[in-house]
């Protein structure tokens, strides 16, 4: 079985801000939002509480069903 990619909103904020450079809205908190209230990564298992931080667990399945319903193409979402 695959192991999903286990990731916290700061370390999210920080691959966002590689691929994308400094944008005011990558921040932690941010991102977090967008995980929780937006995307639904808002139970288990996708979110998780460990040593006091919220983390996400990364899907393929379901991050591809959320490019879908935004309109991006999972292969190339920069492009986007």
């Amino acid at each position: 079985m695959e192991e999903k990619p286990v990731l916290s909103a700061a370390e999210i904020a920080q691959r966002a801000e590689e691929l994308l450079g400094k944008e005011k809205w990558i921040k932690p908190g941010t991102i977090g939002n967008i995980m929780t209230n937006v995307f639904g990564f808002n139970r288990k298992p996708w979110k998780q509480i460990r040593h006091a931080t919220a983390v996400y667990m990364l899907d393929y399945e379901k991050l591809k069903k959320l490019a879908v319903r935004y309109n991006v193409d999972p292969e190339n979402p920069l492009e986007a």
